[in-house]
């Protein structure tokens, strides 16, 4: 006969249930550049990714965050470093961010300084989402938290580590399993499974001209960011998505100066 103390230590005894874990890669390119590799893995409501960066220093960023029911973030870390900092200028970051109602709290400590800014930024819009450029991953969360709500366009602010204020975008769905990210104008899109997964990412008509593809094996970052950061010692940085370039003019009276970036083919076929 068990007694009820007997059961409840059997009952402790017992191994907790497991939480399913789903950790997969986004590896994004440009021609036959790869320009940012991430490894994300997904256990109930953490997200812990881990993103490497060419454009065109190799940079590496840890983030961690809590997700709430609604898919969009309640709390986030965000660390990153230079892989070849100059020297005797080291860069690292460290950014906590915690989204509160109509307002959100960050704190970002840099390098050896001690000292952190503390900043409060209001969010007046129903959704703010962590933003990283060259990260599909934070793409990715912005997209599974914005088509969780209704309406076929969806306003999302965003939030960059360190900054100030925040940035606007746009989420539209483009049928059953594909969406766009508008920034500025900027329509990146995206394709998703039938369990709402982001398979793929376009940024064919942006100025950014990356392709991002899901990969199921989490790509090894320790491994790749010595091999980047190997390269870049060697070889120097690699060469920028974009350089800066100028055009002058006179026409009668006038001087005329155009001060412009011009992407570079980074392995594409250009026309």
């Amino acid at each position: 006969m068990f007694s009820a103390s007997r059961l409840s230590l059997l009952l402790l005894m017992l191994p907790a249930a497991a939480v399913a874990q789903d950790s997969y890669g986004l590896v994004s390119r440009l021609g036959r550049d790869t320009v940012a590799v991430e490894r994300i893995t997904r256990t109930g409501n953490k997200v812990v990714g881990d993103l490497l960066e060419r454009s065109p220093r190799v940079l590496q960023r840890h983030y961690e965050g809590t997700l709430a029911a609604d898919g969009s973030i309640e709390l986030i870390t965000v660390d990153t470093k230079i892989i070849n900092p100059d020297a005797g200028r080291p860069f690292t970051q460290h950014v906590q961010a915690h989204f509160a109602g109509a307002e959100m709290h960050t704190n970002v400590q840099s390098g050896t300084d001690t000292t952190v800014r503390n900043t409060t930024i209001p969010t007046p819009g129903a959704l703010t989402m962590l933003w990283l450029l060259n990260g599909p991953g934070s793409y990715e969360m912005a997209f599974n938290a914005a088509l969780k709500r209704s309406g076929d366009s969806i306003g999302v602010d965003l939030y960059t580590p360190g900054g100030r204020a925040l940035s606007h975008g746009f989420i539209k769905r483009l049928g059953k399993n594909a969406a766009s990210f508008d920034f500025f104008g900027m329509p990146f899109t995206a394709k998703f499974d039938a369990q709402g997964r982001m398979i793929s990412m376009s940024g064919a008509r942006t100025t950014v001209k990356v392709e991002v593809e899901r990969v199921s094996k989490a790509p090894d970052i320790d491994k790749i960011a010595a091999a980047f950061g190997a390269a870049e010692k060697a070889n120097g940085p690699a060469a920028a998505l974009s350089v800066r370039d100028t055009a002058r003019a006179t026409i009668g009276a006038a001087t005329l100066l155009v001060d412009y970036g011009r992407p570079l083919a980074r392995g594409r076929t250009i026309l």
